[in-house]
């Protein structure tokens, strides 16, 4: 039960201070003073920032002991802890309301880049997979056309033809090929770049 209170008292605290730009203080059970504040990026509440749980006036005893009734802790034990607590002043406890505000600030501009670094990266590994999927579909479709050509001027070569005509389908046959190299090796950096080339 004593989480669930505790949880409740720092969130209603939070929401407060959402509203009103301030640290909200809260009272935590037993009479103990809550600050917090929320943790946000981009609107939108990541975590909440508490700190406190300090006592600003004398502690109500029978209060604290109805807490440790509910919590299932020693109500004596809990009783003399919370007399050795020092009681703070509201200037004491306004300081510390500033600072959890300013540091929940804080925390909160951390949050907000690394969420802006997080969508700048999934950018730009989507970009990096598309690059690679058009490469080697580029790769694959430039390669069938090619094979055909260079099929068809092995089958030319076997042909009876002039010296000039063999020159000229030796002379395709060599820039095919060459052609054939250089998809190749685009389609192996493209492999490389997603991380799907076998080590061999």
């Amino acid at each position: 039960a004593g989480r669930e209170d505790c949880e409740r008292c720092i969130r209603e605290g939070a929401e407060r201070s959402d509203d009103s730009k301030q640290p909200g203080r809260s009272e935590c059970l037993g009479g103990l003073t809550v600050f917090s504040a929320p943790i946000k990026a981009a609107d939108k509440t990541v975590g909440i920032l508490s700190g406190g749980w300090v006592l600003m006036e004398d502690p109500d005893f029978d209060k604290i002991c109805q807490t440790a009734k509910s919590v299932g802790e020693d109500a004596n034990l809990l009783s003399s802890a919370m007399a050795e607590v020092r009681i703070i002043s509201d200037d004491e406890a306004s300081r510390a309301a500033v600072y959890i505000r300013d540091f929940a600030g804080i925390l909160s501009e951390m949050a907000k880049k690394s969420a802006e670094v997080q969508r700048v990266n999934a950018a730009a590994a989507k970009a990096a997979e598309h690059r690679s999927d058009f490469l080697a579909n580029v790769s694959h479709e430039m390669r069938t056309p090619l094979n055909a050509i260079l099929g068809m001027t092995e089958m030319a070569l076997h042909k009876d033809m002039s010296q000039d005509a063999k020159e000229y389908v030796h002379q395709i046959r060599s820039s095919g090929r060459h052609l054939l190299t250089i998809i190749n090796d685009i389609l192996d950096y493209s492999n490389i770049d997603s991380g799907e080339m076998p080590i061999v």
